[in-house]
């Protein structure tokens, strides 16, 4: 797997999608970048998971930053 951080930007987000996402990561004290990154991960292992015995655990590990406390 690549290492390198590169910036992504993802387009076709509604703003409805977008809020509901900031106020997840808050409500789990986490950063919008770490709680897509744990719900994309769960998504895909759900799905690939589907009769292909993948398994989140198979994944790589994720780091989850917390957000700043204010």
């Amino acid at each position: 797997m690549n290492e390198r951080k590169i910036p992504w930007s993802i387009k076709g987000v509604s703003d409805d999608s977008r809020e509901a996402a900031r106020a997840a990561a808050e409500a789990e004290g986490l950063t919008v970048g770490a709680w897509l990154d744990l719900a994309i991960r769960n998504a895909a292992a759900r799905e690939l998971g589907a009769g292909d015995g993948v398994d989140a655990a198979d994944l790589p590990p994720v780091e989850t930053p917390r957000a700043p406390q204010q």
